[in-house]
Parts: C-alpha cells; sequence; structure tokens
C-alpha cells in the first residue's frame, strides 16, 4: 500500500497519482467485490482500518517458478554481489551504491550485478551517482534482462543485496533465495512474516552494518553455503503450484 505520496522517494508526480489511482482503487474494491485476496496480515489489518469488512479479506502468498528456477545450471561466478528490481528510489537503488562503495573499502575487487528496467531519466541518474563515488569497474548497469539471463546471473552470484524501501511480498528476494543466495535487506515488517529468519534483515537506514554483513557473507563461504541452502529449502513451500491450491480454496469457499 503506497505511503503518503509527500514522504514517498522518488518522482513526486508519479508518487500523487500513484497513491490516489490506489485510492481510486479501494473505493471500487470495497464496493464491487466479494472477496479481496492479501499477500500478508499487514495489509489486511490497514484494510479493515480503511472499513473492508474483515470477513471478506482472506490471506494467501505470492510465489515463484520452481520449475523453471530448477532449469538454470549454475555458471562461473562474474559478480559477488546482485541486485533484481525496479530502478527506482523506493526499491533502494540509491542505498545500494552507498553500501556498494563501502562493501569496496574491504573488498576493492567486488563486482555488483544490477538488473532492471527502469526510465531513461532513472538509469542516467544512478549512473552519474556510479561516476560520482567513482565505482564504474565495480557496479554494472545491466537494464532489464529476460528471466533465463537473470536467472543464471543469480545463480552465479554470491549475495543478493535489496535495500528496498518498500515491499508488499517480496519475489525478487524469494528468486534469490531459491537460487541458493544469501539475502541481506532493510528489516521491512513483511519479511518476518513471510521469510522468518532465513534471510539478514538490517534495521533500516544502517548503511555500515548492512555493508558489514555482506562483506562477512563474501569472506566465508561456508556461511554463503549456509545461508543459500537452508533459504532455497524453505522457499519451496512458495511454488505457484502451492499458492494455486490456495487461490482455489478461497475461490470455492462460499
Amino acid at each position: 500500500i503506497y505511503p503518503g505520496w509527500k514522504k514517498r522517494a522518488g518522482n513526486r508526480a508519479i508518487n500523487f497519482f500513484g497513491f490516489y489511482l490506489q485510492k481510486f482503487s479501494f473505493f471500487l474494491i470495497k464496493r464491487k467485490a466479494d472477496k479481496v485476496i492479501v499477500l500478508n496480515s499487514l495489509i489486511r489489518r490497514e484494510l479493515i482500518q480503511r472499513g473492508f469488512k474483515a470477513e471478506k479479506i482472506y490471506l494467501n502468498s505470492n510465489g515463484i517458478d520452481v520449475d523453471q528456477l530448477d532449469s538454470i545450471k549454475k555458471g562461473e561466478s562474474s559478480y559477488a554481489g546482485v541486485f533484481l528490481g525496479r530502478l527506482s528510489a523506493s526499491k533502494g537503488t540509491d542505498d545500494l551504491v552507498k553500501i556498494w562503495k563501502k562493501v569496496c573499502y574491504d573488498l576493492p575487487e567486488a563486482r555488483l550485478a544490477i538488473i532492471g528496467g527502469g526510465s531513461q531519466e532513472e538509469k542516467q541518474q544512478l549512473l552519474q551517482k556510479v561516476k560520482a563515488v567513482g565505482l564504474q569497474e565495480n557496479i554494472y548497469l545491466l537494464g532489464f534482462l529476460e528471466d533465463d539471463e537473470a536467472f543464471l546471473i543469480l545463480k552465479s552470484g554470491k549475495v543478493f543485496l535489496f535495500p528496498s524501501h518498500e515491499e508488499g511480498w517480496g519475489i525478487a528476494v524469494a528468486e534469490a533465495m531459491f537460487c541458493g543466495l544469501p539475502v541481506v535487506s532493510w528489516d521491512l515488517p513483511v519479511y518476518q512474516e513471510v521469510f522468518e529468519d532465513y534471510t539478514i534483515q538490517v534495521e533500516k537506514g544502517a548503511m555500515d552494518l548492512f555493508a558489514k554483513k555482506v562483506v562477512a557473507i563474501l569472506h566465508n563461504n561456508e556461511l554463503q553455503k549456509e545461508f543459500g541452502n537452508e533459504g532455497k529449502e524453505f522457499i519451496k513451500k512458495y511454488s505457484w503450484e502451492n499458492v494455486a491450491k490456495m487461490e482455489y480454496e478461497i475461490l470455492a469457499n462460499k
């Protein structure tokens, strides 16, 4: 759910229209929908506070395509760190540059792959920030990639960085976990509900601590394997097959 448009990071005009379009959507959903399916209990509570009837709101999960991810073989490691997501301030791309600069104090050769599309303006702004801190040889903006190519890079990485400021669930996190990567993120409330303790969640804004967690993983192959293997086993429960079964039960139950 959109936070107040004045406080949300990113383009204020986009935030303004997004915020009020969501309000209009809520107005229609509240009056027309027989059932409302949400991705976490935090959203459920907020919708009830906004006047939705509790008995109409059902909880299900998002999911990942485990078969597709399983079919992709791990390649040679080209990047120490990987980010996958939309290029925007709300996804934490500004934080990403600052964090990786701190990582490079300890590991000067470490390379970060940033996978994801965005407007030309957002790409240029991010590229300028990379150049401003002298990390052109450490941070690579790969743009939008088709799934197989993106997942090949994920599987070949060592740690997944995801400093997003707002998430309703976290599909990119789940995909990275299934690819066997330890995940370091901000401690958004939804993550504890969805991912429990299978990711490394850092107090939001603690850049130094975030970087230290990343460096600790990159220095420790056993830690990489431990988090990667445990995370992959845990995340299998969020296959689309399991999610679809739950959704069918919700819709079929009258």
